[in-house]
């Protein structure tokens, strides 16, 4: 049987064709992605290794800034060195490198030769740099050397004492590594160099296979795609071309064409539905004639119209008339809208202050717009906050004001439910004893309720109510809603302008009592400067004096626990200890005297007179001192503060001195309790 692709549907041309490129696209894939991915790897590789000599120089920067005291440079040092380690073993042993999320190969060929003998170089670097970092740069050795010490006595004696002494010699160990790792980088890097270029020519090699094979693979692609346009010309774009004449036809309006396919496929289909099409045409055209003509009514020839298809061309046309009906309602109830909202625009802008008046106005004017029988406007009343209420301000029926006092609580009936839902409530089985329409013919029950909501935002502020014989549509339901949010509006308007006028007159009021607080406020401000420019006179007389006491003598404070908190240099010095070594320790620390004098220091007693205690080498030192007791406000001691006047006493002073000394503590206590005064006033 002779095999013939035209005879075939167009599905299975397809799929021929489709196979025929999965294929060759498949094939083309492998063959370009080999190709790419070697000059990816060998990029790769070269990019990697191109790191190399960057990484050498901020090596060698950080080998010149080690030093035997700087370990934030040995640290540098062993950072730069394991940075080049790890590209190093990345590319010989393949991984990811740092700061990529790719893997890469290990070097192979010339350049892993190459590779393998900087590695060997680097590998005796790296020992060295290890002795660098965790050995001395400095030995010590012991030197002995005789000295004077200057004895514990008034006489100013001294004693002859053999001292050992440490002196530092450069480490040979050291200085030998760091010559080493100086030599042997210029070498290193001379063969990482060789290594890229090595891998750099491995690239270019592969950039020039993928550039033939690319053009290898285009050639081929060029010969199968001329033969398969050639197929699809004769199988699919002849007959294509005869079905093209043929609509061209019936666009231009020549619908009594038709045209015949001798193969049995999709395109011999697709030639029946543009004959069937064609017919429709003829047929649509004449309804379409008719409708413009206004014969709407028109039947539609050559369709069921029960069970015609709305997406086709018949149903559209007879979609078509129903709309045009549809719009004409549309439009007289657009129109009867918007006359609505025009006409209570109106109401609403001409209304006043009084909110009675203008709640008539607009019951009276929205049941006669929407045909009702009967209507009712109810406000929310506010003025008693625990017995919030609607109260009914109008009520209208049969074009007459009528007269009611009823009002509901919040959530009372379905005025009260509908208020606060703050949704629309609409009721076609209106209970009989709901509401009883009235007129001079007699009453009866309505048949719809409408209650909508007076809000604006999430404002509420009443209810209006409407009832009626007939139902409401949709359109009126929602012209109520809209004009109901206008009227909420209104409503708002006139009752902010009634509290407006109100805060105007409290506003005047407040502003005669803020002029006054303001001419009290300007005086107490005057009073508080004087005192902050007193403070700050006494201040500054307090600081003089410790400035002259710390450089003169030595001080030393406690809390009242007996824990040392400040010291100033001259008494650290004067006891052999560094600045701030003192801070914390207890006062029988450095305190060697017989006599036991906190109990009395931390009752309130001053004490003076020449104590013993003890240095930091563990030497005995007379003290000729003052202790000074300090009270808080509420009288109780909260520290103590130690004048030192003489440091090394024989063990009595001159009655001068303690002259000087009691004047000094009585001026020191006499201006703190100043201060603490002043800065309780201040405070005040």
């Amino acid at each position: 049987m002779k095999f013939d692709f035209r005879e075939l549907t167009i599905k299975k041309q397809l799929i021929i064709l489709f196979s025929m490129f999965l294929v060759l696209a498949v094939i083309n894939f492998i063959v370009i992605h080999k190709l790419k991915s070697g000059i990816e790897a060998s990029r790769f590789k070269v990019e990697i290794a191109q790191h190399l000599p960057t990484q050498i120089k901020t090596f060698t920067g950080a080998l010149e800034k080690v030093n035997a005291t700087d370990e934030q440079a040995k640290k540098e040092l062993h950072q730069r060195a394991t940075s080049i380690n790890n590209r190093l073993n990345t590319l010989s042993d393949g991984g990811i490198p740092k700061g990529y999320d790719e893997y890469a190969e290990p070097v192979s060929g010339k350049a892993e030769e190459l590779l393998t003998n900087a590695i060997v170089i680097w590998d005796s670097v790296y020992t060295n740099i290890d002795i660098l970092r965790f050995e001395a740069y400095k030995l010590d050795t012991a030197v002995q050397q005789v000295v004077e010490i200057p004895n514990n006595d008034s006489l100013n004696t001294t004693r002859t004492e053999i001292v050992s002494k440490i002196i530092s010699i450069d480490n040979p160990r050291v200085v030998k590594a760091k010559s080493f790792v100086e030599d042997n980088l210029s070498d290193f890097s001379d063969r990482t160099q060789s290594v890229i270029q090595s891998l750099e020519q491995k690239q270019e090699n592969a950039e020039s296979i993928f550039d033939y094979g690319v053009l290898a693979v285009v050639i081929i692609n060029l010969i199968i795609i001329g033969l398969v346009l050639f197929a699809i010309k004769k199988a699919v774009l002849q007959p294509v071309g005869k079905l093209n004449d043929v609509t061209e036809k019936l666009s231009q309006g020549h619908f009594d064409t038709s045209v015949d396919f001798e193969w049995k496929n999709e395109i011999s289909l697709i030639a029946q539905k543009i004959n069937k099409l064609a017919t429709n045409l003829r047929n649509a055209t004449d309804f379409v004639k008719e409708v413009g003509n206004g014969n709407i009514d028109k039947e539609f020839k050559g369709i069921d119209q029960e069970n015609v298809n709305a997406n086709s061309l018949e149903g559209a046309l007879l979609n078509m008339r129903a709309q045009m009906k549809q719009v004409e309602e549309e439009e007289k109830v657009r129109k009867w809208s918007a006359e609505g909202l025009t006409k209570f625009v109106d109401i609403l802008r001409s209304t006043n202050d009084n909110v009675t008046e203008l709640c008539d106005k607009i019951i009276s004017s929205l049941v006669d717009y929407t045909h009702s029988n009967q209507g009712g406007l109810y406000l929310l009343n506010e003025e008693d906050e625990i017995n919030k209420h609607l109260e009914l301000v109008s009520l209208y029926a049969f074009n007459t004001k009528k007269y009611d006092q009823r009002s509901y609580r919040l959530g009372e009936g379905l005025v009260g439910q509908t208020f606060l839902e703050r949704k629309t409530t609409y009721l076609l089985e209106v209970p009989n004893d709901y509401i009883n329409i009235t007129s001079g013919l007699g009453g009866a029950n309505p048949k719809s309720i409408l209650i909508v909501p007076l809000q604006v935002n999430e404002d509420i502020f009443g209810i209006l109510e409407l009832a009626s014989f007939q139902e409401y549509q949709d359109y009126e339901i929602e012209f109520v809603e809209k004009l109901g949010e206008s009227i909420a509006s209104t409503i708002a308007t006139v009752r902010n302008n009634q509290q407006t006028k109100r805060l105007l007159e409290e506003s005047q009021e407040l502003t005669e009592q803020m002029q006054a607080q303001e001419e009290e406020m300007r005086q107490n401000m005057e009073e508080l400067s004087a005192t902050q420019e007193e403070m700050a006179r006494k201040e500054i007389e307090i600081t003089a004096q410790l400035t002259a006491i710390n450089n003169s003598l030595g001080t030393i404070e406690y809390d009242i626990e007996g824990n040392i908190t400040n010291t100033n240099s001259v008494f650290e010095k004067a006891m052999g200890y560094s600045p701030g070594e003192l801070q914390g320790n207890a006062f029988t620390s450095i305190y060697k005297d017989e006599r036991n004098i906190w109990t009395e220091l931390s009752t309130g007693n001053s004490l003076s007179g020449n104590f013993n205690f003890e240095k930091n080498d563990g030497a005995d030192i007379n003290l000729n001192c003052t202790f000074t007791p300090i009270s808080n406000k509420s009288g109780e001691t909260y520290k103590i503060i130690q004048l030192v006047t003489q440091f090394g006493v024989a063990g009595s002073s001159e009655g001068n001195d303690n002259a000087d000394l009691d004047h000094l503590e009585h001026t020191l206590r006499q201006n703190l309790e100043e201060l603490e005064i002043t800065q309780e006033q201040l405070n005040e």
